[in-house]
C-alpha cells in the first residue's frame, strides 16, 4: 500500500513538470513605435533658427 502512494505521487510530480514547459512557454510581446521627425523656422530673437 504505501509502495502504491509513493508510485502514484512519483507519477503525478513527473506529470506536473513535463507540463510546465507548456505553460511557461508564452512568446515576448514586441512592440514597435513610429516616430516622425520635423523642423520648422523660427526667429525667437530675430535670428531664424531652425528648431
Amino acid at each position: 500500500m504505501a509502495t502504491s502512494s509513493i508510485f502514484l505521487s512519483f507519477l503525478l510530480c513527473i506529470f506536473s513538470i513535463s507540463l510546465l514547459p507548456i505553460f511557461t512557454s508564452a512568446q515576448d510581446p514586441t512592440v514597435s513605435y513610429k516616430f516622425e521627425v520635423s523642423y520648422i523656422t523660427t526667429s525667437p530673437l530675430g535670428v531664424p533658427q531652425q528648431v
